[in-house]
């Protein structure tokens, strides 16, 4: 009688805190804190694609999308941390506190390879380059465990819902020297809003009263990028963008300085 108990306050604790909620007969503020994040992130945009030409052309182009470059990622943002109180020092509640924030990040890749003209290896008359931009607003929420080691160490995770402003751009260059027409164009910058998500986990360290390091991995799905359909200059148009995936998986280093 006495686990079960002990496993119902658990549970009721992690829901609570799971939707950005504590005890409202027993939540005390923790204060508000601004965060600066900065690391390496790599956004995969899937494998093969096409290129779409209208039906009367009979054409369709693939390109390979394949590598994973590291990229640099940076973020900022506010959060208010809520302490569950004032029983949050006892061990039968999952989480010490919570965090809750908005946070903006910023992300970018670009990709070069090359281009088969219909699709065939007898073909690689072009090559290619492709740029993604990401930029997300999150709302996210932070858990923060019970301390570690003499308090000094602090293990969270972290969920957010949110947007993400997603812009891509292809240029195709035909080859020199070559028996068929690779054909030149370039597509612009094309941005779409799109609804995302991420999901992490790390560590926490303070440094004094105000200065928190931490070290977290964080995975967000963006959504989709999608290309312009046609070079005003050459007048080359598709039939359908250029789309492809936007998800990111990033290790980044933050520090965070409390208010007040």
């Amino acid at each position: 009688m006495i686990v079960t108990k002990k496993f119902s306050r658990v549970i009721k604790a992690s829901i609570m805190l799971g939707l950005g909620m504590g005890f409202s007969s027993s939540v005390l503020a923790g204060g508000v804190a601004v965060n600066l994040l900065a690391g390496g992130s790599v956004i995969g945009v899937g494998h093969d694609k096409d290129v779409i030409f209208p039906p009367e052309t009979f054409r369709t182009d693939t390109f390979n999308a394949n590598g994973n470059p590291v990229d640099f990622a940076v973020a900022g943002g506010i959060t208010y941390d809520v302490v569950i109180g004032p029983n949050y020092n006892n061990l039968n509640y999952l989480f010490h506190d919570v965090l809750l924030g908005v946070n903006g990040y910023y992300n970018q890749t670009s990709r070069d390879g090359t281009v088969l003209e219909y699709g065939l290896t007898d073909f690689a008359n072009s090559t290619y380059n492709m740029h993604v931009k990401s930029g997300r607003l999150m709302l996210d929420t932070e858990l923060d465990f019970h301390p570690l080691w003499k308090n000094i160490f602090t293990p969270f995770v972290e969920l957010g819902l949110g947007i993400a402003r997603n812009t891509l751009s292809f240029k195709n260059n035909p080859l020199p020297n070559i028996g068929a027409d690779g054909g030149y164009y370039s597509l612009s910058d094309h941005s779409q809003t799109q609804f995302a998500y991420e999901v992490g986990a790390g560590i926490k360290v303070p440094i004094n009263n105000h200065l928190v390091l931490s070290a977290r991995y964080l995975y967000a799905n963006a959504g989709n990028a999608e290309s312009d359909t046609l070079d005003g200059n050459t007048g080359v148009i598709l039939a359908r963008p250029i789309k492809v995936s936007v998800d990111s998986q990033s290790i980044l280093l933050g520090l965070s300085y409390l208010l007040g």
